[in-house]
């Protein structure tokens, strides 16, 4: 698998990285080869996580990260990362980070003051958290923030008040806001400035009732209401006891009309009004008519059963809002939301006296459940609890029908469990083996004759161990021989010397927690406790410096605390990450992007896993075999279809250059759609095939997950006409999306359908036109449709007037005109376009008139892409005129308003050529394919008319030798038609220096008309990526196409089109050209002595000197001087 993975484009890789944390990259894919390498250093969103990181991995992504690389930074001072921030602060400044999007804090205090006051430098930070522990930092962070969270630390025991820091923060773009403590002086201040809040997370406390009455009136100088669509309200109690009443709530809340999620927290004394049901149904009616969440959590009441049936009432039950009380009726809260989520094995089952939930529901609260303290084995509970993640345990016997035991990561054995050292170790291994945190609590254990059985736990990553009642020395007991992948260490020790032995004790220790308590602790003759001291003591860190690990010291409480943060020994083995690691939904998200041959080549039979995830749970698997090769055709329909048939949902086929005689394996490898039975979109391209379209005429109807369908330059000779396809699609009752290009040719009007359908929205008829007679009727008979993508060619009389119901639901136009009429008509119709997309031909409108049809007629427009290709009146004032053109698009309008921009090109030529072209398009330039992007004249109405001269929406581009001024604005061609002549020497020269500029390039078409060319521009040109080569216009003899083989191009050539004078040329270019899928061969010979006569002979010659492995078709093309013949052969 690794070696097909190094190949993989970079952008697979970043959608792979996007998933991880940057020390998880950094340890998966560094160094695996220079290439992956080069994506690494140039990945330009890294996330950078330092909560509970290895420190081997912190100063990993110091060493290999550079900040402008980084947009998301969590930098952490807990107690398993002490020190983190000045560490990470001695190395960077904030305000390296440029590209920093969000930051998050954790436990950083006065020591990382100077991340906050300069926060401000960073112009692209949206989003900041700050958890806090000890003191509010003082905060200036950027203008452009959206997001901004400050609380507490969980264990944290201070409450902080925000009011000073209110004053220092931009609240302009803030959409999301969470404050720990604020009060309601300050949140109305926070109101007036923060317009744009939509999210509020706040928690108010009242030093008095004065300050509690600020609610009543809280809105009343607000100028505006600020639009919230979710609120999370806390009130308690500060210093001195309050009540709250129904006219506080009422006052506060009445104005937030657009709130759609509520949650109200009320931990101090309520006056019953508050908790009436019947109050709150009417309060809500009438006030928070959007409202679709609601929980509330009342925890002093004083409520009885009469209270609780008031919320049994339609009005809650049907809206789902479902409520629960304690057995003592002193507490009020919603259901499941608020139902306890840690909770004792003995603790009451929930009776239908006191919740409105019905007893099938009760399940949902306890799946809520994830801690639980089995503390009793003589009850015999009436519920299952199914997602336990943290269990304490006392008593052995667990009745796993009731205690789900699959998902328990953490185990705390408790103080008064009887279990001996040698049954913890036998229950882990044999009951949950899932446990990667165990906590031994209580005293330490006598192991004293204990028989203990030889396990090892290899899966417990955090141990706390168990305190010792008396104080000793040392600890000799091999705690790592049965827990020996401990990396992360809690331990209560009796003396300080025991931290050496117990970091030496844990090799795989990357991070300790040692608390002394202080009656252990000798106060006469006290031990200093230093990282030199830790050095000169613990054997593990005797050959580090003091740069492998970080020590802190707590001595302020009351237990004297040690942190330490380890790198890894340098002998310690990682676990490597890659993609077997991934969680299945991760897998199945990647497997997206991988073609099926790619797919199944990496990771089929790789394991029983990613079988599984193959062959039942990944449903979107897109056949595309519009450039598949020969032999990975048959191995996909012989091996791959059989075991995914009702997992595809796209399916192309393609009879183009790539592919070209694809149609003869339909029939073979699919005999009938209808065992694809959830395919949801079908293309075929470049089909000519009667008898598959009858086919797809009868059968389509048959597949009900059908949405897409497109027929792209399908020449069709059939029996059926076009009208009849027309209506059939029009009766499939899920499609969607319509795509019909070159149906019969470029030259097929479209044909309005009989029937209705409800379903269509997006409607593509290009390479054939559409009469305006035709809309109608179209628009009426796809009365959803939104998207329309066509050609009008020819318009009705003025008189011929569309009806008003024409285009009331189409929103985008994607149209090309050709007419001389004035075409003011046709928009007042189209009032609700958004996206517009008009190229004309031949005509043209000025920017007054463009201005005046948006003004008038199309008030919703937002997108407006135009392409004009048309004659100046005058060749000999071109610029004049070109000037006078782009004046009309220069209002503010055009430049204020809505900052659309026009360029015009044009090419100086003497009278006696003609009259010259001029194209206008609006930029960026949209179109893919034109060859007047290599004018030598240009000018437009940007005021630096060097921003959009990328060009990076063309992908297609033709050029000659004097289009010099292109080669440096292209970047992301995949095409490129180059024409060259006998005047220039060595045109290659010119032509490398270009390809050089296209990293991107697939595509190259010399057009090399002139036979008399001496010099062969192709022999010495070189591109990495180039695949198709067109020389069809020029002939090539036997040696030229011995040049051809052993240059560069020709031996990364999969797709080749030319012209030869010799059958035999054919076979020395299959055979000696190894990447060649598909050719396209035109035969040219002279009338009077052709070698091939007739075309079964051209069949029979080909049939008996092609390898056998050849496919081919022939198609005859007579012309006065020469007898032609194309064929294609699919090779391989």
């Amino acid at each position: 698998m690794s070696s097909f993975l190094n190949k993989l484009p970079c952008e697979i890789y970043h959608i792979i990285f996007d998933y991880f944390w940057a020390h998880e990259i950094l340890h998966s894919f560094l160094n695996i080869n220079d290439y992956i390498d080069s994506i690494l250093f140039n990945y330009q969103n890294y996330k950078i996580n330092g909560q509970s990181i290895r420190k081997s991995h912190f100063d990993l992504i110091c060493q290999k990260i550079q900040p402008n690389q980084v947009t998301s930074l969590i930098l952490s001072n807990d107690n398993h990362t002490p020190n983190q921030s000045e560490l990470f602060r001695s190395r960077f400044s904030i305000e390296q980070f440029t590209r920093l999007r969000a930051f998050k804090s954790i436990e950083i205090a006065d020591e990382g003051a100077s991340y906050f006051v300069d926060l401000y430098k960073l112009k692209h930070l949206i989003s900041l958290e700050i958890i806090l522990r000890n003191k509010l930092p003082f905060i200036k962070p950027s203008p452009s923030l959206q997001r901004l969270i400050i609380k507490e630390h969980s264990k944290s025991y201070f409450n902080y008040n925000v009011d000073p820091i209110i004053t220092t923060i931009h609240f302009e773009h803030i959409r999301y806001l969470t404050l720990s403590t604020c009060s309601c002086k300050k949140l109305q201040e926070i109101f007036r400035r923060a317009i744009h809040l939509i999210s509020l997370n706040v928690t108010f406390t009242f030093a008095d009732k004065k300050q509690m009455a600020r609610l009543i009136n809280f809105h009343q100088k607000q100028s505006k209401i600020i639009p919230l669509k979710y609120l999370s309200l806390t009130i308690g109690e500060d210093v001195i006891p309050i009540t709250i009443a129904r006219a506080h709530l009422e006052g506060f809340l009445t104005p937030f009309t657009c709130l759609q999620k509520f949650e109200l927290f009320i931990y101090c004394h309520m006056k019953p009004e508050c908790y009436d049901a019947d109050r709150w149904k009417i309060f809500i009616v009438n006030n928070l008519s959007r409202l679709t969440t609601f929980n509330f959590k009342f925890s002093d009441v004083n409520i009885d059963e009469n209270v609780l049936d008031k919320y049994r009432q339609p009005f809650w039950m049907e809206k789902c809002w479902f409520v629960a009380t304690n057995e003592n009726y002193s507490s009020l809260y919603t259901v499941p939301y608020f139902f306890r989520t840690s909770t004792k094995y003995s603790s009451n089952s929930i009776s239908s006296k006191y919740t409105t939930l019905s007893i099938k529901q009760h399940s949902t609260c306890y799946d809520r459940v994830i801690e639980l303290e089995f503390d009793s084995d003589h009850r015999q509970a009436l519920h299952r609890y199914n997602n336990i993640e943290k269990i304490s345990l006392s008593s052995l016997n667990i009745d796993k029908d009731v205690i789900g035991l699959s998902k328990v990561k953490s185990l705390v054995i408790k103080e008064e469990s009887q279990w001996t050292f040698g049954k913890i170790l036998l229950f882990i291994k044999e009951e949950i083996p899932s446990v990667d945190d165990l906590c031994l609590s209580g005293s330490h254990p006598n192991l004293d004759g204990e028989n203990i059985p030889d396990i090892s736990l290899e899966q417990i990553k955090t141990l706390t161990l168990p305190a010792y009642e008396e104080p000793y020395d040392d600890d000799c007991f091999p705690w790592s021989q049965y827990f020996p992948c401990v990396e992360r260490l809690i331990a209560n020790v009796n003396s300080i010397t025991q931290i050496p032995v117990l970091i030496d004790e844990f090799r795989s220790m990357v991070s300790g927690v040692f608390y002394v308590d202080s009656r252990f602790i000798d106060r006469k003759n006290p031990i200093e406790i230093t990282s030199e001291w830790l050095i000169k003591n613990t054997h593990r860190l005797r050959n580090r410096n003091l740069n492998d690990f970080v020590c802190k010291i707590n001595d302020k409480l009351s237990r004297f605390s040690v942190c330490v943060w380890l790198a890894d020994d340098k002998d310690h083995k990682l676990v490597e990450m890659n993609l077997e690691c991934l969680v299945n939904e991760i897998l199945l998200d990647l497997f997206e992007y991988f073609k099926i041959e790619d797919l199944f080549h990496t990771f089929y039979n790789v394991n029983y896993r990613f079988n599984i995830l193959l062959l039942k749970n990944f449903h979107s698997y897109h056949l595309d075999f519009q450039s598949v090769s020969k032999s990975d055709l048959h191995v996909i329909c012989t091996k791959y279809l059989p075991l995914i048939r009702k997992q595809i949902i796209s399916l192309r086929f393609s009879d183009d250059d790539n592919t070209p005689v694809q149609s003869k394996y339909i029939p073979i490898f699919f005999p009938s759609f209808l065992q694809l039975s959830h395919l949801r979109a079908l293309s075929v391209y470049c089909i000519n095939s009667s008898n598959l379209m009858e086919r797809l005429i009868i059968e389509w109807h048959q597949l009900p997950y059908l949405t897409t369908l497109s027929i792209i330059n399908c020449n069709f000779k059939m029996k059926i006409d076009f009208h009849t396809i027309i209506n059939s699609i029009w009766s499939l009752d899920h499609l969607v999306y319509c795509y019909l290009n070159g149906i019969y040719g470029t030259s097929t009007s479209f044909i309005a359908p009989d029937v209705t359908s409800l379903s269509i929205q997006y409607l593509f008829y290009q390479r054939g036109s559409m009469d305006w007679d035709v809309l109608p009727k179209l628009l009426k008979n796809t009365p959803y449709l939104r998207s329309l993508n066509t050609n009008i060619i020819d318009y009705s009389e003025p008189e011929k007037e569309l009806s008003s119901y024409t285009t009331f639901t189409l929103t985008r136009l994607n149209v090309y005109m050709r007419v001389t009429t004035n075409t003011l008509s046709f928009w007042k119709y189209l009032p609700n376009l958004s996206h517009l997309t008009v190229s004309m031909k031949l005509f043209y409108l000025d920017g007054k008139q463009w201005e005046y049809i948006i003004r008038t007629y199309l008030p919703e427009l937002k997108i407006f892409r135009l392409y004009m290709d048309f004659a100046a009146d005058d060749c000999n004032q071109i610029e004049e005129y070109v000037d006078r053109l782009l004046n009309s698009f220069r209002s503010s309008f055009w430049l204020e308003k809505h900052q659309w921009y026009v360029r015009c090109h044009w090419e100086k030529m003497p009278e006696s050529k003609g009259w010259p072209g001029i194209v206008l398009t609006t930029l960026p330039t949209w179109i893919n394919d034109s060859s007047v992007l290599g004018s030598s004249c240009y000018r437009s109405t940007c005021p630096d008319d060097n921003v959009y001269n990328s060009y990076d929406h063309i992908f297609k581009i033709l050029l000659t030798m004097n289009s010099g001024h292109m080669f440096s604005i292209c970047k992301n061609y995949k095409m490129l038609t180059f024409y060259t002549d006998k005047q220039y020497n060595h045109p290659d020269n010119e032509l490398q220096l270009l390809l050089d500029r296209i990293p991107n390039l697939h595509t190259l078409k010399l057009r090399l008309y002139d036979d008399d060319i001496e010099y062969k521009p192709f022999s010495n040109l070189k591109h990495d990526s180039i695949r198709c080569l067109d020389f069809e216009h020029y002939t090539f003899n036997r040696e030229e196409c011995e040049i051809l083989i052993h240059s560069q191009l020709g031996q990364k050539c999969e797709v080749l089109m030319l012209s030869i004078k010799h059958l035999d040329d054919i076979l020395q270019l299959i055979n000696q050209l190894r990447n060649l899928r598909s050719s396209k061969i035109r035969l040219l010979q002279d009338n009077d002595s052709p070698l091939i006569s007739s075309e079964n002979e051209l069949n029979d010659s080909l049939t008996l000197h092609l390898p056998s492995i050849c496919d081919f078709k022939i198609c005859h093309d007579s012309m006065a001087i020469f007898s032609r013949y194309s064929f294609y052969v699919w090779i391989r």
